[in-house]
């Protein structure tokens, strides 16, 4: 299982599940993309097996797409095509006395509004804790009745909107990778401020092919950087980029 650092972000994404698991209701995260919520979500899926994670893809976009994934995904094996059906099989699983999982849908934007609709009402119908992660038009969706997505907002009981990596962020994965000495703890936040936490982390992991075993040191990050993006990027080590 791949470590994951304790950010801020991780730590606000633990909260919300924890909440809606507690609870049993339906909580939302939003937050941009590249700041780790996919990572998050998989380290509770990981760590968790009544956690069950659903990535919806932009191809997942279609009602029955959609509910053909929702029925992939908890364990349902059927020849159904159509929404209708597929819909009610996977809602007499979810109502099944002896399901106890929590679905963590990613990407959640992606959602059908009309079936983001239900899956938020999964926990006061069937008592199934719900999470929905995506990034800020997951709840400020456009074009859409405001009738119908008022009602997708009044079932969600906990809002969490990820703020913008820190400093602290950035400090913890160099410590997590190994990152010795202040010159490449510098570069390490510097990098993450001007480009995300997702592309330090690759970052950091390219530089371990040229580190080895050993502690990652400001030449093996410059190296990865410049392999990764090209030597024009290493202005992305200093907060001045």
């Amino acid at each position: 299982m791949r470590h994951v650092s304790k950010t801020s972000i991780v730590k606000a994404v633990e909260d919300a599940v924890n909440y809606a698991r507690t609870m049993r209701r339906a909580a939302a995260v939003t937050g941009a993309p590249g700041i780790g919520k996919s990572t998050a979500l998989q380290s509770i899926s990981d760590a968790d097996p009544s956690a069950i994670l659903i990535y919806v893809g932009g191809a997942r976009r279609t009602d029955r797409a959609f509910a053909r994934l929702l029925a992939d995904s908890i364990g349902i094996v059927t020849g159904a095509e159509s929404t209708a059906k597929l819909w009610d099989i996977a809602e007499s699983i979810l109502s099944h006395p002896q399901f106890g999982n929590i679905l963590l849908f990613d990407e959640a934007q992606n959602i059908p509004l009309a079936l983001l609709k239900e899956v938020v009402d999964f926990p006061s119908r069937f008592g199934v804790p719900v999470v929905v992660c995506g990034n800020a038009e997951l709840l400020k969706r456009q074009r859409v009745a405001s009738a119908a997505f008022d009602q997708v907002s009044s079932r969600i009981a906990k809002r969490v909107v990820l703020n913008a990596p820190t400093p602290e962020d950035f400090q913890t994965i160099g410590v997590d990778f190994d990152v010795f000495g202040k010159d490449a703890h510098a570069a390490c936040v510097d990098f993450g401020l001007n480009t995300s936490i997702r592309e330090l982390v690759q970052v950091l992991e390219s530089a371990r092919v040229y580190a080895g075993d050993g502690p990652l040191r400001l030449q093996e990050i410059k190296r990865a950087v410049a392999w990764i993006k090209g030597a024009h990027a290493l202005k992305l080590l200093s907060r001045a980029a």
